[in-house]
């Protein structure tokens, strides 16, 4: 059940990280993007993690026990920072190419989700 929380935390934070960048470039995902990604990728992350079985051999350090713990909050807050250098890093490479130009949605109306999401260039 650990596992499970751990992952719906890590795949919150990312979420929100990629949203921030979203809204800057006032983009969003698509439907079915949304549809897969919350629907279908979470919810069976979420079932099947309890699912699994204990290794052979265990290690000689117990888990932690607690849900706000050093080790969870460690490898929790380790993947929101790998993630936001990440994303920060691949957009600054992509900006300094000569071929890319930064479309961003002219319309300053992004309630309209429907025309964003279908608005690849």
């Amino acid at each position: 059940a650990l596992a499970a929380y751990k992952y719906m935390i890590m795949y919150g934070q990312v979420e929100s990280i990629n949203q921030v960048a979203n809204a800057y470039l006032h983009i969003t995902f698509s439907e079915w993007c949304w549809v897969f990604m919350d629907g279908i990728w979470s919810i069976s992350m979420a079932f099947s993690l309890p699912l699994a079985h204990a290794a052979k051999k265990l290690s000689t350090k117990r888990p932690t026990a607690s849900l706000l713990g050093l080790h969870t909050m460690i490898s929790a807050c380790g993947v929101l920072v790998i993630n936001f250098f990440f994303l920060v890093t691949a957009l600054l490479l992509l900006w300094e190419q000569d071929w890319f130009q930064c479309r961003k949605w002219e319309n300053k109306e992004v309630g309209d989700t429907l025309s964003i999401g279908d608005n690849y260039e």
